[in-house]
C-alpha cells in the first residue's frame, strides 16, 4: 500500500483540496484542467510526474486563494501582466527562496499555457526578482521617495509611504499594525501580535519611527474612530477600501503607493521605468541605510526584522557589497565617485519647518526633536549656511529684508532707489563678502555662548 507521501497519494489529495477550497470555480475548474493535460502545458516536455502535478496543482491553488484574498480577483480572469502582478506580490510579501519562485513561476506559465497565453509573457523576471537580488538600477532615490509622499493624496497615504520608506518593513506589517501599537511621544512603534509577519515578531518588538513619526501623529491626529484597538492604516470614511477601523488589502496600500508616484513629476520618477510598490520602498531604506549612512548590517537587520544569522545582506542586497568594491577600485585609480544621492531627510522638517541639508540625520532646532536616522541627536546636527539652519540664499535675503527695514526707518532713500541698490549684482557682490563675514562671526559668537 502507498505511503502518504507516494506521488499517487500527493496528487489526489491536492485535487481533494482543490475541490474543497474556496477559490473561483473557474480558477479551480482551470487549474484542473491544466494538471489534467499537463503535458500540453508545461514547456516542452512530456509526461510531467505525479510528484509535478502535485506540486503544481498546489502552488496554483495557493496563489489563487491569495489573488481573492487581496482583492486581486480570479486568476482566470487576468491577463499575463495581471499574472506577472499577482506573482510578483506575493514574492514579494512572502520573501521566497529562488527554488520557491521557480517552482511558482513554472506552474502559473503552464496555467497561462491553458488559458492561450504565450508561456514566456509569463515570467517572473517582470516582478524584480529573478536572481532573487535588488537591480541597483530600480532602486528609488531619495529624490523619487520625496517626490511620492510629497504627492499623497492625504495624510494616511503620506504616513503608508513614510512608515515604509523610513523603516523598512514589509506591507503586511502596516496593514497589522494599530493605534496601540504607535507611541509618538517616544518615537517608536512596536510589532503587532498578527500572523504573516515572517518570524519578524521575534526579532524584537520596540523600533524607531525615525522620519516617519510627524505624519504618523498627523494621521492618528485625524484618524477616523482613533480607537487604541483599531487598525492604524484603514479605510477612509465613505472610500471604497473597507471598513472604518479594519486593516486594508495589500493591493489597496499598493495602489495608493503608485498614485502618489503618478501625481509627481515624469521628470523626477517614471513609473513605467521605475517600480513603485511597498517592497521597493523597503529597498530603498535598506540602499540609504547602507549607501548614505554606512549603517551596521546588524542594526540594518534588526530595523527590517531579520535576526544575525540571516545573510539577507549579502544576498538580497549584494547589490551594495557590489557598490562597495567597485568604488573602492575607481577611488584607487583616482577617479571621482562623488554622486549626487541624499539621505533620509525632506527638505523641510516635518515638525518645525527648519529648511534641512539633504544629508541630515537629525532637525537641528534644539526644540524640536525629529530624527531620521537611528543614533542620531536632534538639536546637534548642523544644517543651513554657515550652521544658522537655513540655506545660504534665504540668509542672505532675510538679512536684506533686515537692511530694507532699517533704510525706511532711517528714511535715507526712497523705496525705489533703495531696492535698486539691493539689486545691483556690483554691490551685492560686497553685500555677500560682508554676510559671509557677519555669518561666521555669529556662529563663532554663539560658540563662546
Amino acid at each position: 500500500m502507498p505511503g502518504a507521501n507516494a506521488p499517487e497519494e500527493r496528487i489526489t489529495r491536492e485535487l481533494d483540496r482543490l475541490d474543497r477550497s474556496n477559490i473561483p470555480e473557474d480558477d479551480s475548474d482551470a487549474i484542473r484542467a491544466t494538471i489534467n493535460d499537463l503535458n500540453d502545458y508545461n514547456r516542452d516536455s512530456t509526461n510531467p510526474s505525479k510528484s509535478t502535478k502535485a506540486g503544481y496543482c498546489k502552488n496554483l491553488r495557493l496563489l489563487s486563494e491569495y489573488a481573492m484574498s487581496e482583492e486581486h480577483g480570479p486568476l482566470t480572469l487576468m491577463a499575463p501582466d495581471g499574472l506577472n502582478a499577482v506573482m510578483r506580490a506575493r514574492v514579494d510579501d512572502a520573501d521566497w527562496s529562488d527554488t520557491t519562485v521557480a517552482q511558482y513561476q513554472s506552474a502559473l506559465k503552464a496555467l497561462g499555457a491553458y488559458l492561450g497565453y504565450d508561456r514566456e509573457d509569463i515570467d517572473i523576471d517582470s516582478t524584480q526578482r529573478s536572481s532573487g537580488q535588488v537591480d541597483p538600477r530600480t532602486v528609488l532615490t531619495p529624490e523619487q521617495f520625496h517626490a511620492i509622499r510629497e504627492n499623497a493624496v492625504n495624510m494616511r497615504d503620506r504616513a503608508i509611504i513614510d512608515f515604509l520608506g523610513y523603516t523598512g518593513q514589509r506591507v503586511r506589517v502596516i496593514q497589522t499594525l494599530r493605534i496601540r501599537d504607535i507611541d509618538i511621544e517616544e518615537g517608536v512603534w512596536f510589532m503587532p501580535d498578527a500572523d504573516g509577519l515572517r518570524g519578524a515578531e521575534k526579532i524584537g518588538k520596540k523600533r524607531p519611527l525615525l522620519g516617519a513619526r510627524k505624519s504618523i501623529q498627523e494621521w492618528i491626529q485625524m484618524h477616523p474612530t482613533g480607537g487604541h484597538s483599531d487598525h492604524l492604516i484603514t479605510a477612509m470614511p465613505h472610500g471604497p477600501s473597507g471598513d472604518v477601523g479594519d486593516e486594508i488589502s495589500r493591493q489597496t496600500i499598493a495602489r495608493r503607493i503608485e498614485l502618489a508616484a503618478e501625481r509627481a513629476d515624469d521628470d523626477i520618477i517614471n513609473t513605467d521605468e521605475t517600480p513603485v510598490n511597498p517592497h521597493a520602498l523597503r529597498h530603498f531604506f535598506v540602499t540609504v541605510a547602507k549607501e548614505q549612512y554606512d549603517m551596521d548590517d546588524s542594526t540594518v537587520k534588526f530595523l527590517i526584522g531579520h535576526g544575525e544569522g540571516s545573510n539577507v545582506m549579502a544576498t538580497t542586497y549584494r547589490h551594495l557589497s557590489d557598490e562597495y568594491h567597485v568604488e573602492t577600485a575607481m577611488e584607487d585609480f583616482g577617479l571621482d565617485t562623488e554622486d549626487d544621492d541624499t539621505g533620509f531627510a525632506p527638505p523641510v522638517c516635518p515638525t518645525c519647518g527648519t529648511p534641512l541639508r539633504p544629508d541630515a540625520e537629525a532637525c537641528p532646532t534644539p526644540a524640536c526633536g525629529e530624527v531620521f536616522v537611528p543614533g542620531a541627536d536632534a538639536g546637534t546636527a548642523t544644517t543651513g549656511y554657515a550652521g544658522t539652519g537655513v540655506p545660504k540664499e534665504t540668509f542672505k535675503e532675510a538679512v536684506k529684508e533686515s537692511m530694507q527695514a532699517s533704510f525706511s526707518a532711517l528714511g535715507e532713500m526712497p523705496q525705489e532707489q533703495r531696492n535698486a541698490v539691493l539689486d545691483d549684482p556690483d554691490r551685492t557682490a560686497h553685500l555677500d563678502e560682508a554676510i559671509d563675514r557677519f555669518a561666521e562671526k555669529a556662529v563663532e559668537n554663539m560658540g563662546n555662548d
